[in-house]
């Protein structure tokens, strides 16, 4: 990899034709060895998850996983897997039918193959992470996944490569999708950590603190950001945090929270423009892009100061 990589990606500099490469670098998929075997993996992983049922010996029971029985009998687990995975499959379909990420066109992610690559890349990550399965907003992520595939590509690419980063990015962020442990969810424990930098870094009044940082925070952490910029812009943002975590040696967490309180920084005018009022306050960080332009460089310089410990940057 080149030297300067992590500096360009810090800075918003690299093209389309090298991100993908270098999102393997930061994320520790591999070279090009690495990649042929994480194809050849992704294959095997979906031909377990989504079995071709038109070859099952016709001696088998179709109906196998569908009457609550002990189990499926020998020689029909094939249709038990393609039973498991039909409601799978509907869920996150119809999920893909309503995907629109700003910056591309409203049918991008409706285009026949795109879509049936994304439904089979989130039904075998599903599959295998049965906690926390399939949520909504996964399809999301990989949609950032598959756009910066597809430009390095100029055009198609392996589906394989779209599971390897997707699975990259959902090692950090997946536990963020987790809800059964109450308050100590690591996803609210990382709102009110945010929250609290925030408030104790920048003067942003009772109004800010009144309001609830989950309210916002959840979608800002587990989309990484993508309704918040549109699909050139989070290209960049995702850049420079995945290079953040890979030179910093910090979990995607750490820095996603990190970026959080970027993104109260430059909201901080709009905040104050409240005079204290929690539903000023909640207006802004709800719809954030229709009051809060930031800067991809401006976010990054804050988010790396921030987890490096050189604090805010002199206004």
């Amino acid at each position: 990899m080149p030297a300067d990589l992590s500096a360009r990606a810090g800075s918003g500099a690299l093209v389309d034709a090298e991100r993908a490469s270098a999102w393997r670098h930061f994320l520790g998929v591999g070279g090009d060895a690495a990649v042929v075997a994480a194809r050849a993996r992704y294959a095997a992983l979906r031909d377990e998850a989504l079995p071709d049922v038109t070859a099952v010996d016709s001696s088998s029971d179709p109906l196998s996983g569908l009457l609550g029985d002990d189990g499926p009998a020998p020689g029909d687990d094939v249709w038990a897997k393609y039973h498991a995975n039909v409601e799978l499959r509907a869920e996150i379909d119809q999920d893909l039918e309503r995907l629109v990420v700003e910056g591309l066109p409203p049918a991008h992610f409706l285009e026949a193959t795109r879509r049936a690559r994304m439904l089979d890349v989130l039904t075998v990550w599903a599959s295998n992470h049965p906690d926390p399965g399939y949520r909504q907003g996964m399809h999301e992520v990989l949609a950032i996944c598959c756009e910066a595939l597809e430009r390095s590509a100029g055009g198609s690419y392996e589906a394989g490569d779209a599971y390897a980063l997707f699975a990259k990015v959902m090692a950090g962020v997946a536990p963020l999708y987790e809800m059964n442990k109450g308050q100590d969810a690591p996803v609210l424990r990382l709102c009110r950590s945010f929250r609290d930098e925030a408030a104790a870094t920048l003067s942003l009044g009772p109004g800010f603190q009144a309001v609830e940082p989950q309210l916002y925070g959840l979608r800002w952490a587990r989309l990484l950001f993508v309704r918040e910029f549109a699909a050139d812009d989070c290209l960049k943002l995702w850049d420079g945090l995945f290079a953040l975590s890979c030179d910093l040696k910090k979990p995607l967490p750490a820095l996603i929270g990190k970026a959080c309180v970027a993104l109260v920084c430059a909201a901080a005018p709009a905040l104050a423009d409240g005079d204290g009022d929690d539903q000023q306050a909640l207006e802004v960080l709800m719809r954030y892009k229709a009051h809060v332009s930031p800067s991809v460089a401006r976010v990054l310089d804050i988010t790396a100061r921030l987890a490096d410990g050189r604090g805010l940057p002199p206004v």
